[in-house]
């Protein structure tokens, strides 16, 4: 058990859904099915482009997903699976400040991004606050936007994050229910 998440919250950690607190406190593997929605045109064209750098399938329709979160040496790992093509997407993400100005730093092999956090009705909702591509910062209204938020519904985690780019709107999106296994 850890208190990373914990920690950064501070006394608010208490206002988020009780599975929403226990997934970060312990190390969990998520499995459900998943949606994937390519926009139409050239934004989707772009989003299966990138997407497809993440492991996520190339195209719009039912996938599944197994995500496997841990905690190690001040960051959260987590590791997403997106069907059977055995290509993983890992992320570390680093606490900066503390709840509510400060943020989680995720950080893969190409993105660098900042997040905010939201807590709305007991559910996690990130708020995108800076970005890098292969280390270089990128202007915010220049960058892709990531939203996305997780929450409990009916005991299973609800998730979803969409990526947009500025002038083209959403260029891929992927959604779902993960029960932890």
């Amino acid at each position: 058990m850890t208190r990373l998440v914990e920690d950064w919250f501070g006394e608010s950690f208490q206002r988020l859904d009780p599975l929403i607190q226990r997934l970060h406190l312990y190390d969990h593997t998520l499995y459900g099915s998943i949606q994937v929605e390519y926009a139409k045109g050239v934004a989707g064209r772009i989003g299966k482009t990138v997407s497809h750098k993440f492991g996520i399938p190339k195209t719009s329709g039912t996938s599944t997903l197994t995500v496997d979160i841990s905690q190690s040496d001040g960051y959260l790992f987590w590791s997403r699976k997106f069907g059977d093509n055995g290509k993983r997407m890992d992320s570390k993400f680093y606490p900066v400040g503390n709840y509510p100005h400060g943020g989680w730093r995720e950080s893969t092999d190409v993105v660098d991004i900042t997040l905010g956090v939201e807590i709305i009705n007991g559910a996690w909702h990130w708020k995108q606050k800076s970005v890098k591509i292969h280390g270089i910062p990128t202007p915010l209204f220049t960058s892709p936007k990531v939203i996305a938020f997780k929450e409990v519904v009916n005991g299973k985690y609800n998730f979803s994050v969409e990526v947009l780019l500025p002038g083209l709107g959403s260029l891929f999106k992927y959604s779902g229910l993960l029960t932890a296994l």
